[in-house]
């Protein structure tokens, strides 16, 4: 958002994500988390298919060590399109794994 200028505020609009695609994303999760036993939590499970997917932030220890962990779902840490591409990795990644496809049993 930039400074006002003649009492005007000017606003970008930095993502076309939905609540809808979200939530189908989320519900995506809830159902494979349902049809598993590895994994304890929604957000183990979310967390492990993120990284499975290279949906990744690369972190540092305090020694120099270097890990990944899960990026974000949220709607400021990813656009429209990333967002639409890495739940189709997620879901062939479920596929692949499981053998099911949780979007069919929307």
């Amino acid at each position: 958002m930039a400074n006002a200028k003649d009492g005007y505020w000017k606003c970008e609009r930095i993502s076309e994500r939905s609540y809808r695609q979200l939530s189908m994303a989320q519900k995506m999760i809830d159902i494979t988390f349902h049809n598993q036993e590895q994994f304890k939590s929604r957000e183990a499970l979310r967390d492990a298919l993120s990284i499975e997917a290279g949906h990744t932030e690369l972190r540092e220890r305090l020694n120099g060590e270097r890990y990944l962990v899960a990026r974000s779902w949220s709607y400021s840490k990813s656009r429209h399109e990333e967002f639409n591409e890495l739940v189709d990795r997620v879901r062939a990644i479920i596929v692949d794994h499981w053998g099911f496809d949780p979007l069919g049993e929307m």
